[in-house]
């Protein structure tokens, strides 16, 4: 018998044990709800993009909503502190969410005072993030017990035990932790908790951004724009 064969022979034998017969299950049955929550938020996406024109016409026949979304839009246009405060807390919702990181070097590299924006960005972002935190709160129960049903427990154990963690790596470097917020209001997340670890993250993105800022300025953002 070669090795291959032998191999291949091992491999066989291995799937037929119950380990991989329960891992390949859970693996299909984790792969099914996360396409069920990707066409959510797509279909979501799409509804938005549908509704857009209402919200449009919407604003044009109400004079003063209209006029605090001209003043939103004038302070980003403008790169004002303001400016920097609405992105970042608009950015930090589910279904917005606007990468922080390029709005963040851009204003670095204007050279606006860190302080001022790590002050800014933090605030926005964190508010933001609890926007999320008070969906999931209040509409996102009854919806992840229909996807994970029996993991539910589960999934609030984990968020119990490692959330605190997560969420520091997830507010300092790029993830979907947007989402995943939402996941921690219908755990009913200590909102002390999260607004601490959600402030600390932020802290530590600002400071990882200020000492890589000449390099992804630089060296990495131009590469990526040559390819695009």
């Amino acid at each position: 018998m070669t090795f291959k064969e032998w191999v291949s022979k091992k491999f066989n034998e291995f799937k037929k044990t119950k380990f991989y017969i329960k891992t390949k299950e859970r693996l299909r049955k984790l792969m099914i709800k996360l396409l069920i929550i990707s066409v959510v938020l797509i279909l979501f996406y799409i509804g938005f993009l549908w509704i857009k024109p209402y919200l449009v016409a919407y604003l044009n026949s109400h004079p003063w909503i209209n006029a605090i979304y001209q003043h939103i839009i004038y302070q980003i246009s403008q790169k004002t502190y303001l400016g920097l405060f609405y992105a970042s807390f608009f950015g930090a919702i589910f279904f917005i969410a606007i990468p922080l990181e390029i709005i963040l070097l851009y204003y670095i590299s204007l050279g606006y005072n860190i302080f001022f924006i790590g002050a800014v960005s933090i605030i926005g972002g964190v508010l933001g993030l609890f926007i999320n935190y008070l969906i999931g709160l209040l509409l996102g129960k009854k919806i992840m017990k229909y996807l994970f049903k029996d993991s539910f427990n589960k999934m609030h154990d984990w968020v119990e035990k490692y959330g605190g963690f997560f969420l520091v790596i997830g507010c300092a470097v790029p993830s979907p932790v947007e989402l995943v917020t939402v996941v921690f209001g219908t755990a009913k997340y200590s909102i002390k908790k999260f607004f601490i670890y959600t402030t600390i993250g932020k802290i530590l993105k600002i400071i990882i951004l200020y000492f890589l800022a000449d390099w992804l300025l630089k060296v990495v953002i131009p590469k990526f724009s040559g390819i695009f």
